[in-house]
């Protein structure tokens, strides 16, 4: 799965909910924030110390609901 960086956390996650778990078992404080709809992902994953390769390879290998 490929993600596009310069894409909103929240138009990123409507367009793919299993990004949803990814970001919760990130520890990725973007779920709840009053700025996912303004915020990057690429933004989101520097912000966090992560990397857009990380969420990709999780939603390939983790990305199923809890």
């Amino acid at each position: 799965m490929r993600l596009d960086p310069d894409q909103s956390v929240d138009a990123a996650i409507k367009a793919t909910p299993a990004l949803l778990h990814v970001l919760i078992r990130e520890h990725m404080s973007c779920v709840g924030c009053p700025l996912v709809t303004f915020c990057s992902l690429d933004y989101a994953t520097v912000m966090h110390g992560k990397t857009l390769a990380d969420l990709d390879r999780r939603l390939t290998t983790q990305g199923q609901p809890v």
